[in-house]
């Protein structure tokens, strides 16, 4: 059960719930901000340090074995391509089985010349089971493949499914902010699934449907930013906030959830 606060002297005539941030809506399931004070942000955060969950659930977010610095003038946590620099989503990002159709927003800035390191084991965000060898046991992930110090491909792994999608969403590594939103949708009879991806409030990519991958036999232990393996490789540039959502919980399109959340950070971060 959430954390019950009590306002007073507030005129809210729709009888909504009064958040920090107006986007959060019935379906959000989790939401963190590298900068809100509140949830023990905006300043520098040692190894083991929680930022707490937006959506007053008792559910943090922390930091791995690796100090995670904070730079004021973005607004975001310093990654510089440190190995195991890992900053772990809070439990309720991580997808369930029953899930049909759930969307992650992540707010990051990836620098282009250090995106990851030559090879597979690259890591910008990932959920999944036991390691990301196995692409089944993968929920999500979101990793480039670099060539000679090169971007030359550019994956994002929904339930289980590479999408290959450089073509698309290039500009995610440009080192410029962006909102990335990454989405799993199964069918009405629950046999077929297919993944969408977003861009800076714009759909971006849409799979087709296409045979359902079974959910990890095994515990989901990996859930996100950057990696805390030896063997996979995180990024150079600057993370800042993330949210989940379960579409089927709210009366609004994934592109509307996309939009008040935009809105309510425009100017937020640089």
């Amino acid at each position: 059960m959430g954390k019950v606060e009590q306002s007073t002297d507030w005129v809210n005539d729709t009888g909504s719930k009064l958040y920090y941030f107006p986007s959060i809506n019935a379906g959000t399931l989790g939401m963190i901000d590298v900068k809100h004070y509140w949830a023990g942000g905006a300043k520098n955060l040692a190894p083991g340090a929680q930022l707490k969950n937006l959506c007053f659930l008792d559910d943090p977010a922390s930091v791995g074995s690796v100090a995670l610095n904070f730079d004021s003038t973005t607004g975001g946590l310093i990654f510089d391509k440190t190995s195991r620099q890992y900053l772990r989503l809070p439990a309720g990002f991580i997808p369930t089985a029953a899930m049909k159709d759930y969307m992650h927003t992540f707010w990051l800035k990836i620098d282009p010349a250090n995106a990851g390191a030559d090879g597979f084991s690259n890591v910008w965000v990932g959920i999944g089971a036991t390691s990301y060898a196995t692409t089944a046991n993968r929920l999500i992930q979101v990793y480039p493949t670099i060539t000679a110090g090169v971007i030359t491909a550019l994956t994002v792994c929904v339930r289980g499914i590479n999408y290959s999608i450089k073509d698309y969403i290039g500009s995610l590594a440009d080192g410029n902010l962006h909102c990335l939103s990454v989405r799993y949708q199964e069918s009405a009879d629950g046999t077929q699934q297919k993944g969408l991806v977003y861009l800076d409030g714009v759909l971006a990519y849409e799979g087709v449907w296409t045979g359902k991958i079974a959910y990890p036999a095994a515990a989901v232990n990996l859930n996100g930013i950057g990696s805390n393996l030896a063997d996979t490789t995180p990024f150079a540039g600057r993370f800042y906030r993330a949210r989940i959502d379960d579409l089927t919980l709210v009366s609004k399109t994934a592109l509307q959830v996309i939009a008040e959340e935009m809105a309510a950070v425009t100017g937020r971060f640089s």
